[in-house]
């Protein structure tokens, strides 16, 4: 539901029923999957080892509080009685890939939506670091969460997104609101539920904003935007450090997932009834750069677009000085790519670009522009 005035898109979530606890021990056995990083191995060996020794020193009487530990999938952090409250802000796009996606870790731990925040056993704030206004009605809505944590001192509140990565806020919410249990940037997203495991374990609040330049977290939830679309990240960060833009800063710089991953995830959305998805990345003219053996995101387009049972291939965005005209080639031939290209003019003033750190003109934009219509 959205709050007409609030400036954010609200979400809650419920605790589980006895199905979802059933489908979560069912979870319990197995091997960790291909692709699961050293790090997640690491913790979760040391995660298991903690509880085995809570089931031998607290027995049944325990059981409703203690975290369960699947085997089974990436996310091996499941707690057993959880809820949770999301408040998107700033972002203008309803649900973004992030927001999704942490949902569907949270489902994944057995977390089911509720829509009263006052009941929520965890409250998730997503935020968004581009706009001042959005940042300021963060900290209202952080303000307000206290009554709910005061009623409820059981209860978790995490502030995630862009936002949280500013070293500035993490410490402004460390020292102002103490009622804040867990501060993650979207570095660290893939790590929310061993963090919430941390939190819950450890009794103490947790602040994850460190950067992780270089490091991609595969075996994700795949997200879908509906029936037969999904969204699918080829990369994460950038490198082009625009004057107005945070991104570089909280989001690091360019990492590329391997081309393997990215058509072993496709080929896994389309044997689930996939036929459209959407390439993701800050400036996906830039993939490929910093793989072991490098390609081109046009290369690319050509391997996805041989995935057989997948109809329509979208991406964004895309960054006018890497526009090259390979991509635009494989476009003009393409029989599965959309002949729709988002290429952000930001200003048509070429001394504004300038001071943005753009790297083009107008007369280069509009050049660009006319080259892929004739062409697509």
């Amino acid at each position: 539901r959205k709050r007409e005035g609030a400036g954010a898109i609200i979400t809650a979530m419920k605790k589980p029923t006895e199905k979802t606890k059933e489908t979560i021990a069912q979870g319990d056995a197995g091997d960790a999957p291909d692709g699961v990083t050293d790090r997640s191995i690491e913790a979760r060996e040391q995660v298991l080892a903690a509880a085995a020794d809570e089931d031998s020193a607290e027995g049944e009487e325990g059981a409703e509080s203690r975290v369960r530990l699947s085997k089974t999938n990436r996310y091996d952090f499941g707690v057993v009685s959880a809820a949770t409250h999301k408040s998107m802000q700033g972002n203008k796009r309803r649900d973004t890939k992030p927001e999704v996606l942490v949902r569907r870790m949270l489902r994944e731990m057995g977390y089911e939506l509720t829509r009263d925040e006052n009941q929520a056993d965890v409250i998730l704030l997503n935020t968004c670091a581009i706009r001042e206004h959005a940042e300021k009605r963060v900290y209202g809505h952080l303000g307000r969460l206290s009554h709910t944590k005061a009623a409820k001192p059981d209860q978790i509140i995490c502030l995630c997104g862009c936002m949280a990565q500013q070293k500035v806020v993490a410490d402004k919410v460390k020292n102002s609101y103490h009622h804040v249990d867990l501060v993650l940037g979207p570095q660290a997203e893939w790590r929310l539920p061993e963090l919430l495991h941390e939190v819950y374990t450890k009794n103490k609040r947790v602040f994850s904003i460190e950067n992780e330049h270089g490091r991609i977290a595969e075996d994700l939830p795949i997200v879908r935007e509906g029936g037969v679309r999904a969204w699918v990240s080829i990369m994460y960060g950038c490198n082009n450090f625009c004057s107005y833009c945070i991104v570089p800063y909280v989001r690091g710089r360019e990492r590329s997932r391997a081309p393997e991953d990215i058509i072993r995830e496709i080929e896994e959305l389309v044997k689930n009834g996939v036929v459209e998805i959407m390439l993701l990345g800050q400036n996906v003219n830039s993939y490929g750069k910093n793989l072991e053996s490098p390609i081109t995101f046009a290369e690319l387009l050509r391997r996805v677009e041989r995935i057989e049972g997948l109809k329509r291939i979208r991406f964004m965005t895309s960054h006018p000085k890497d526009l090259s005209d390979e991509l635009i080639e494989v476009m003009a031939s393409s029989k599965k790519i959309c002949r729709h290209l988002h290429l952000p003019l930001q200003s048509g003033s070429s001394e504004i670009l300038k001071k943005m750190n753009r790297h083009y003109t107008k007369e280069q934009y509009l050049e660009l522009a006319e080259r892929i219509r004739k062409a697509v």
